[in-house]
């Protein structure tokens, strides 16, 4: 019997082949769509706990990243880049917080299939095809350039979407001992934006979340509360993406570490047998 990784690697990449996506060398279960040879689009999947001992779960992830980043990891499993990648329910939450289904919401978080049955994994495998067709490639189509990558990190990574602070005694940027920081992206795309759009969007979201929720006692203190947040983690991105431009060589050091990560991505990625220039 066929298993799960190699299902999905068949199913995903023949049914999502026109659309540009195509799996990649290795053991591990991802589909990858090269953008501009600068920006990745990449599913997987993983298994879930399933309660029902009759059947087996797994879920669908995705996620964005550019060769900007310090490292593309894809020789780690799924679930070691959980803190990247997100779930299929994600792609369909995060931009509807206020018109969200929780109960269709629930169903993209998982999909379950008879144990030791090939045609029943398969056919859920076609079925979790067609919700990510329906949910997750229209969030990637709109990430086909730098700009609007950092706004996908933005929606999905929130607060830890910042530049590195800058040491300006040892002259380098301070290790946050993050491999997916894609904070100097900032700089790679020239954004001097003020950030006020993108984070009055994520407090409506937000405050959209609280409001159709239960889980909160006083709405109106938890709303007031992510005002704050979301607005001093905006002033922080600013100044740290400002002083970065107001340091001549902290500037000319974030360009020499985007190229260096960009070189070193590059040729990981072509021993995924992606070709990027």
């Amino acid at each position: 019997m066929a298993t799960l990784n190699t299902v999905f690697k068949e199913v995903f990449s023949e049914g999502l082949k026109d659309e540009g996506f195509v799996k990649i060398k290795g053991r591990q279960p991802y589909i990858v769509r090269v953008v501009n040879g600068e920006i990745l689009h990449i599913i997987t999947c993983r298994n879930e706990f399933c309660a029902d001992r009759s059947k087996k779960a797994f879920s669908v992830l995705g996620g964005v990243a550019t060769v900007y980043r310090p490292i593309i990891d894809l020789t780690k499993t799924p679930s070691q880049n959980i803190s990247w990648l997100n779930k299929l329910s994600s792609f369909y939450q995060k931009p509807n917080p206020g018109g969200c289904n929780n109960e269709y919401r629930i169903k993209l978080m998982s999909f379950s299939y008879r144990r030791e049955n090939e045609i029943s994994m398969r056919n859920t495998m076609l079925n979790a095809l067609e919700e990510t067709r329906k949910n997750m490639l229209p969030v990637f189509d709109r990430a086909k350039n730098l700009s609007s990558c950092i706004e996908f990190f933005q929606v999905f990574e929130g607060f830890r979407f910042f530049a590195p602070p800058y040491d300006e005694e040892q002259e380098c940027f301070e290790d946050q001992d993050i491999d997916f920081n894609e904070g100097l992206l900032y700089i790679q795309a020239n954004h001097r934006e003020d950030l006020v759009s993108t984070y009055q969007k994520a407090f409506e979201m937000k405050k959209n979340d609280i409001e159709h929720s239960n889980d909160y006692r006083n709405k109106a203190a938890e709303i007031s509360g992510w005002k704050e947040a979301l607005e001093n983690a905006r002033l922080l991105a600013i100044n740290r993406r400002d002083k970065i431009y107001n340091n001549p060589t902290a500037y000319a050091k974030a360009l020499e570490e985007l190229e260096r990560y960009r070189k070193s991505n590059i040729r990981i990625l072509h021993t995924y047998g992606l070709s990027v220039c």
